[in-house]
């Protein structure tokens, strides 16, 4: 089966790098974007990211973290230091923000590290705190953020948007766009292709096809990979280990080019992933994120990604937003309760402790009251009753 469409959602995220960065050196957070857009396509998530959104976030949280927490993030992200990921393109907006809880005191030093992110810090830490944020800086396009409730134990949520309109260099005619097949790992289906025929800058890899289409102002440009049927895996272990270096040779030549128009949302929990790459320490109660508060209990929990994509004719609009969410340690195992079923007859005290008067005294000989019990079948007589017979006599 022709399983294209894994490579075409990976294009768009690689929208952000001109040409003339594809041999330098990775940037941060870069390795481990393709390295979990490896992860996700094998265990069969659907894989549509922003490297960027979540890059931006775990430094964010690095500049919090101390020790060894803060080695395995920076060794993560690849970098030496945490630093804001800063984007200058036209058509690209970016956000960030830290959310706390009202029992969480953040450490002045925390918050203007933050400030270089842009990041201001919140108080008023809820779900729809969180949804309201995401959904105003990435103009609506992402909502809700999250889908769930957050851990009763969240006390901080960093957050980051990116929302991206970029139009076409070379716009596709509309009149050039008609259905045809696109064949998925289940079968083919039909879609909405674009067409166009010219000069595009095109090159060959390990039996790869490659393509460079520059938006409007040459800022941005989408990157697409085909890889050979059967070969997503491959492409994607030499993606994660040369990145752009893989289009250094592509060239302009005459280019035929069909490209389905795309319309994905995705939503994951990516904390399970992160955890698989090598993210251990930082969400274990081990963790050191000491220098956001001055304390010893906060480690790293849920992080969660929405993104979505759509391409067409005239370009491509795009919106993340990533939450990773700060919570309390775990407590020490609970010990084993005792058990106390008041299910027979029992005492019932209510004592003024002041006092120590005594105010009300039972023995509680059934949970329900006289009033609301069936009355007597046996044809014996209550006490109470008995007297009510003599009184009306």
């Amino acid at each position: 089966m022709k399983r294209k469409l894994t490579a075409l959602i990976l294009s768009a995220l690689l929208a952000c790098c001109p040409l003339a960065l594809c041999a330098d050196a990775q940037t941060t957070g870069e390795a481990l974007g393709f390295s979990l857009l490896e992860q996700l396509y094998l265990q069969g998530e659907n894989p549509l990211i922003s490297p960027w959104g979540l890059a931006q976030a775990l430094s964010m949280a690095a500049e919090g973290a101390d020790g060894e927490t803060r080695q395995e993030l920076l060794s993560l992200l690849q970098t030496q230091a945490p630093a804001p990921l800063n984007v200058s393109a036209q058509g690209v907006t970016t956000a960030a923000a830290a959310l706390f809880d009202d029992s969480l005191i953040l450490l002045d030093s925390y918050v203007q590290a933050l400030q270089a992110y842009g990041a201001p810090c919140l108080e008023g830490l809820s779900m729809e705190a969180v949804n309201d944020w995401a959904r105003e800086h990435t103009g609506g396009r992402i909502d809700p953020l999250l889908t769930q409730p957050l851990p009763d134990t969240a006390r901080l949520a960093l957050l980051t948007a990116i929302a991206l309109e970029a139009d076409w260099a070379q716009p596709f005619d509309a009149a050039n766009t008609y259905e045809q097949p696109f064949y998925t790992a289940q079968g083919a289906v039909n879609a909405s292709f674009l067409h166009r025929t010219g000069q595009m800058e095109y090159g060959l890899a390990q039996d790869m096809q490659l393509l460079r289409l520059p938006y409007a102002g040459e800022e941005l440009a989408c990157y697409l990979i085909l890889p050979p049927e059967e070969g997503m895996e491959q492409a994607l272990s030499l993606l994660k280990a040369q990145g752009y270096q893989l289009f250094q040779d592509i060239e302009p030549v005459q280019v035929s080019l069909a490209l389905p128009k795309l319309s994905l949302d995705s939503g994951l929990d990516l904390s399970g992933h992160l955890a698989a790459l090598g993210l251990s320490l930082a969400n274990s109660n081990d963790a050191d994120f000491s220098g956001m508060d001055g304390d010893d209990g906060l480690k790293l929990g849920p992080v969660v990604q929405r993104t979505r994509l759509d391409l067409d004719e005239a370009g491509t609009q795009a919106a993340s937003a990533t939450a990773a969410v700060m919570v309390t340690k775990s407590a020490l195992p609970p010990q084993d309760a005792v058990n106390m079923t008041l299910d027979r007859p029992f005492i019932l005290l209510v004592r003024e402790e002041a006092s120590g008067q005594t105010l009300f005294a039972a023995c509680v000989l059934t949970p329900q009251s006289a009033a609301d019990q069936p009355a007597r079948q046996d044809g014996l007589q209550t006490a109470s009753e008995q007297a009510q017979e003599a009184n009306q006599e």
